[in-house]
């Protein structure tokens, strides 16, 4: 059903209010956010497309438009950037018109695509209807049989994501983390995906399968392991998990059980906006009573401690303020997309290539910050950057629009196939790199962790076929 004209508008008033009363109602920023919301709303969509709250374009809108705005926030109140960098107001000019650019990009990458189906293709007749009930059958008693054989295999590795009572802070799974890692060499980090990421992917999916669908004694367990999981992400200030644990279980219930309205989007978001930014903020322990005491000292600045404007997490938008000022500084030039085909090297792994080339990201840290990765430190990137880096605002727009349509025929692929469990299990795990983690860590990247986090259910699909009469 089409949404009545007069709520677009005012959901635009009231979007650029809310973002006005940020920056004690400057025109610029407000005008920034009118035209980002009248732009996604009134972009032509393509004809017969359902309006589904999980479908790509909406979250990804949404993050973009949340990323993109905080940093032009805190540079009004502070003229540079979070990590207090001098920019200028033709360079924020540029970054608001990029974002534009790129959501346009985004849109008509989706606009491009055919419209995916409204529903699960009904079987046919009895018969397909007993065939998907079989399917499903084998495919979740292999998954479980996985999921248990992978943990069991693995618990050494697994047990981190489990061990909420020893878990490590964030600076000990990241900074210090890192240089553990590079000294144990190149291998290890495909280890992680093999021996932790894969094992617990299988195992939180059973999870929410089990919640909604097992019986009660089975929900109980699925339900304690699922929220041990959670516990143990958030305690260790691990973003990345809690995220991926909660869009799992959003786009199952979602597809497989109902509906999620819009209201309950809405509220869904903000309290996940809000968990991701307190994260950013508590994770340097690991102990709840000190988290309790940073949230009572924070009154002490009227709670300016949590402010968006103040968060590491949604500043990342920057680093395309600082890539555009040194553009114009002359300190960078565009790279033609050269950058792009090094990123792609990203995918093998450096047990494979130890030589590989430093992605965009790791460029881009080392230009800012030389000698940060060598300290196991990083910075994110965001998404736009790539783009912007090769081509200006012509790439923003081409990168975009092909990532758009990528991430939209995914989609695509999935709605088609929404009889089957599996496939609600694996959009929520493939598509959060794509959607969420993009964002924060580039377009080219965040495909190679999709194709990770695809792997187990592509092996489910592969022992599950039918062999050919």
């Amino acid at each position: 059903m089409k949404t009545p004209l007069y709520r677009v508008l005012l959901a635009i008033l009231l979007i650029s209010l809310l973002v006005g009363a940020s920056a004690h109602f400057q025109l610029p920023v407000m005008g920034y956010a009118a035209a980002y919301w009248a732009l996604f709303f009134f972009f032509p969509h393509r004809p017969g497309q359902e309006s589904d709250l999980m479908a790509p374009a909406v979250p990804l809108a949404l993050m973009t438009f949340l990323y993109s705005v905080i940093p032009v926030l805190f540079w009004l109140d502070a003229g540079a950037t979070y990590l207090g960098e001098p920019v200028g107001t033709r360079a924020v000019t540029i970054y608001c018109v990029a974002n534009l650019a790129g959501l346009c990009g985004l849109l008509a990458g989706v606009r491009l695509c055919p419209p995916a189906p409204r529903a699960a293709a009904a079987p046919a007749g009895p018969a397909e209807a007993g065939a998907v009930a079989v399917r499903n059958r084998i495919q979740l008693r292999l998954m479980t049989a996985m999921a248990v054989v992978s943990g069991l295999a693995c618990i050494r590795f697994v047990w981190e994501k489990l061990d909420f009572v020893h878990v490590k802070t964030y600076l000990d799974s990241s900074g210090a983390g890192r240089i553990e890692k590079l000294a144990e060499g190149a291998a290890q980090p495909l280890q992680e995906v093999i021996f932790q990421l894969i094992p617990m992917i299988l195992i939180t999916s059973v999870a929410v399968w089990a919640i909604f669908n097992a019986a009660r004694i089975y929900r109980l367990a699925a339900a304690a392991v699922f929220g041990v999981s959670v516990l143990t992400a958030f305690l260790g200030g691990n973003r990345s998990d809690l995220v991926r644990y909660g869009i799992a279980l959003l786009t199952y219930y979602h597809y497989r059980i109902r509906k999620i309205r819009a209201v309950t989007f809405i509220l869904l978001a903000a309290g996940g906006i809000v968990l991701v930014n307190l994260v950013s903020f508590l994770r340097v322990t690991t102990d709840v009573r000190a988290m309790v005491e940073v949230v009572r000292e924070s009154q002490a600045d009227n709670a300016k401690t949590f402010s968006l404007k103040n968060s590491t997490e949604f500043n990342v938008g920057s680093t395309l303020m600082t890539l555009i000022q040194s553009m114009e500084d002359g300190r960078l030039s565009f790279n033609g997309g050269a950058y792009v085909v090094d990123e792609m090297a990203s995918y093998l792994p450096r047990a494979i290539r130890p030589s590989r080339p430093l992605s965009m990201s790791e460029r881009y840290a080392e230009f800012v910050m030389p000698g940060v990765l060598e300290q196991g430190g990083g910075l994110g990137f965001y998404f736009l950057g790539e783009g912007y880096w090769a081509f200006g605002l012509p790439g923003v727009f081409l990168f975009s629009l092909v990532f758009g349509w990528l991430v939209q025929r995914l989609y695509v692929l999935f709605k088609r196939n929404l009889r089957f469990e599996i496939s609600a299990l694996a959009y929520g795990w493939v598509m959060y790199p794509l959607i969420f983690s993009s964002i924060r860590s580039g377009m080219v990247a965040s495909f190679k962790v999709s194709l990770m986090a695809a792997a187990p259910f592509l092996l489910l699909l592969l022992l599950s076929r039918r062999p050919a009469a």
